[in-house]
């Protein structure tokens, strides 16, 4: 009966898990190159080998830092996507400056930047919040001969363009228009021997974007204002990747085997399916395989009790004469055990016999022969005398001991 039970509860359990296993997609905007979710860039990262034919490609997947710090590129074009530019640390965007201003390119695409470049480069941008996924917006660039313009849906996107910049130094490549408004959103601003190359729309990179209408396309025009250098894609989990090396978390080589598994769903029907089997195990198997036996304890020692008790007899018992025979016959039979002393010798020469076999000092021995004869003739015996003969025993105990003989 109680078989079939969990054989029901184990269907519906089952049955609960395919039920949730829907084909939901994450839309977290992680902008990873190996994500296939729809805001990640798996499909830009696998087509920039076709889109720069001539360069070779690196991805950086140690602290953006130490690789500009130890690596030292001299030229070629360092691309970032993610949300904001917050993810690095300041130190690493004071490498990545002087990495252009000595002659090398930045693609740089992001909701926010941080003061390390708005301040350096001189650029203000402005965020108006989310889109709603009914609304829509036209991405613009600017090409040698002409404009070309591209219609993006709200999904997951932002309203974000520059509201102010250096005239000088900056050139306009791109706008964002909505409602009739247009606003520059690509922008290369020149910096020492180099550029860098702004855009302020990083979701227009995504899984989600490269795989809509002509989106593709738009990318390839923005890339067109890279020349045909060394590419230093830092888009590998960058968030992470730093977060590592900056508190020193340990996730494996920036890639968790848990976090993969919770975002494929059949490995996490999967994995919840082991698991329930592994409870189920461990529940089942807790019972008694076989009828409990009965306990059978030991006799309990209670020499320690008839011996407190019999203490507390003679402690109580004001026969002290019965107290001082039992004491010394007590003593008698010692000598017999350890020395061969039996109560015939002590009519005879008794302290000398003790005193060579205990090793014992004569007189000590004499004393106790003496009270030993005096207290076995006398018929009455008090409490002192009681006191008397245990003093001298001990006394003779103590110095056994000490001569390091067995009492």
């Amino acid at each position: 009966m109680r078989g079939r039970t969990l054989k029901y509860i184990f269907l519906v359990f089952i049955s609960l898990l395919c039920a949730c296993n829907s084909d939901n997609f994450d839309w977290r905007k992680t902008f990873e190159s190996n994500s296939t979710e729809p805001i990640g860039t798996f499909i830009l990262r696998k087509e920039l080998p076709k889109i720069f034919q001539n360069s070779e490609i690196t991805d950086i997947k140690t602290n953006t830092y130490d690789f500009f710090y130890y690596q030292s590129p001299e030229t070629g074009n360092y691309f970032y996507i993610q949300t904001d530019t917050y993810f690095l640390q300041a130190d690493a965007w004071r490498e990545i400056l002087g990495f252009v201003n000595n002659g090398g390119n930045a693609f740089l695409s992001a909701y926010a930047f941080g003061t390390e470049l708005t301040d350096s480069l001189g650029f203000e941008v402005k965020n108006q919040g989310m889109l709603q996924r009914n609304q829509s917006i036209q991405l613009t660039v600017t090409l040698p001969d002409n404009q070309k313009s591209y219609v993006f849906d709200g999904q997951s996107k932002n309203l974000t363009y520059f509201s102010s910049f250096n005239e000088r130094t900056t050139e306009i490549l791109g706008h964002v228009e909505m409602n009739g408004e247009k606003k520059p959103n690509f922008i290369k601003i020149y910096y020492g021997k180099g550029s860098l190359l702004l855009h302020t729309e990083p979701v227009a990179f995504s899984n989600y974007e490269m795989l809509q209408k002509d989106h593709f396309e738009y990318v390839t025009h923005l890339f067109s204002y890279i020349d045909d250098q060394h590419i230093y894609w830092d888009n590998f989990r960058t968030d992470r990747r730093n977060e590592s090396n900056n508190k020193g978390y340990d996730n494996g080589g920036f890639f968790s085997s848990l976090s993969f598994i919770m975002k494929n769903n059949s490995l996490r029907t999967a994995f919840f399916i082991l698991l329930f089997l592994g409870l189920s195990y461990l529940l089942l198997n807790s019972k008694r395989r076989q009828r409990p036996q009965k306990v059978i304890r030991p006799y309990a020692n209670y020499t320690l009790d008839f011996t407190k008790t019999l203490a507390e007899l003679y402690r109580n018992s004001t026969d002290h004469s019965a107290l001082v025979k039992y004491k010394i016959n007590y003593f008698l039979e010692q000598l017999r055990l350890h020395y061969n002393i039996t109560a015939k010798d002590t009519e005879k020469d008794f302290s000398e016999l003790l005193s060579a076999k205990s090793g014992v000092d004569i007189e000590i021995c004499r004393n106790l022969a003496q009270r030993i004869n005096q207290y076995r003739t006398r018929e009455y015996l008090n409490q002192n005398d009681f006191d008397t003969i245990c003093a001298a025993i001990a006394s003779f105990n103590r110095k056994i001991k000490f001569n390091g003989r067995k009492s």
